[in-house]
């Protein structure tokens, strides 16, 4: 919450951990930012942010540095700004302002923590609402990790934290918490099935959806939809949590013939790693590849270190499903995340 925010124009810090982006903002655009944030990255006013960090201004009135021009690609969105790395210094463009400071703010805590040797896993993770522990699923595109997120949330038995894009201090001395990011997901059309007892819910979510993509389009509802976290959890019921302690990796993977899910721990630590390894990944923002040169690039060799220490420190599963089988793996998964290993 923004306490006592002055009438015109100020500094403002996004937060995440102790990692912070300084915004020139007005009071409602701090509002605004601080709810399309909640609960993953906070905002404070004043310039509360650690030295070094980096400062989002608006073009026109400390616009200075080299023009980056981003143009939209599938359902992101397009920009302009100037890049100051000297001072660091993002003057952007006043159209779309409050979208493009989303999307940087989040692009410049992400590449502060990888900078910080965390580790960036392509994976949703969920938590369980009767003991608190997370669960990792792990997996690339047809997976089958959206489907089997949304018939956990669906389940009643977990809170959401994200979908695409953990991130974890494997070096951690106690524990292990992995966070998770203001992202929207992405929906196919035969996913969006799963929510079929839920359809009055889906329908209002996506009539009044923020994400640009879908207001441009009229929100659908016969598509795949774009949905920020906390309108994903609306349409299941569930909670949205910043982060977990995280339990276990799931990699799931389909099997149209299976009629009931199975799930196997992998014991063997070298097979668990080269696992792992697959969504391990060496870059906070694809997108924002004019950033490369001024953050640390995570090289091979640590992102093998990063899978080994991960698969030293947490179980690893295999789980082999169907999407017809999907709610007896969201049981089968509450019961390792209620009952252990």
């Amino acid at each position: 919450m923004i306490v006592g925010a002055a009438a015109q124009p100020g500094w403002y810090t996004a937060m995440r951990a102790d990692a912070g982006v300084r915004l020139w903002l007005d009071p409602a655009s701090a509002s605004t930012l601080a709810g399309h944030w909640s609960p993953y990255i906070s905002v404070a006013e004043g310039d509360v942010a650690p030295p070094g960090a980096w400062t989002i201004a608006m073009a026109g009135e400390d616009e200075q540095g080299d023009l980056i021009d981003q143009p939209s690609k599938g359902s992101g969105i397009g920009y302009r700004l100037w890049l100051d790395p000297l001072r660091r210094v993002l003057s952007i463009d006043p159209e779309n302002a409050t979208t493009q400071r989303r999307r940087l703010v989040r692009c410049l805590l992400r590449r502060a923590f990888m900078d910080r040797g965390h580790c960036f896993l392509h994976s949703a993770l969920v938590v369980s609402r009767r003991t608190g522990r997370g669960l990792a699923l792990a997996g690339g595109k047809r997976a089958g990790k959206t489907s089997l997120t949304l018939a956990m949330l669906k389940s009643g038995e977990f809170d959401y934290v994200t979908n695409d894009d953990l991130v974890v201090n494997v070096d951690e001395d106690a524990g292990l918490d992995a966070f998770g990011w203001p992202r929207a997901i992405s929906v196919r059309r035969d996913t969006l099935r799963l929510l079929a007892d839920r359809g009055s819910a889906l329908r209002q979510v996506l009539e009044s959806s923020r994400h640009p993509e879908q207001v441009r389009t009229g929100n659908p509802t016969d598509r795949r939809a774009l949905l920020f976290p906390d309108e994903l959890a609306r349409a299941t019921g569930a909670s949205v949590v910043a982060q977990a302690r995280l339990h276990a990796v799931i990699v799931p993977r389909f099997d149209s013939g299976a009629l009931s899910p199975e799930l196997e721990q992998v014991h063997d630590r070298q097979e668990a790693c080269e696992l792992l390894r697959q969504f391990v990944e060496g870059n906070a923002s694809r997108q924002e590849a004019w950033l490369d040169r001024y953050f640390t690039q995570t090289h091979d060799d640590e992102l093998e270190r990063q899978a080994a220490k991960l698969s030293e420190r947490v179980p690893v599963f295999r789980l082999t499903q169907s999407m017809t089988c999907l709610r007896e793996s969201a049981k089968l998964l509450h019961d390792l995340a209620t009952e252990g290993l």
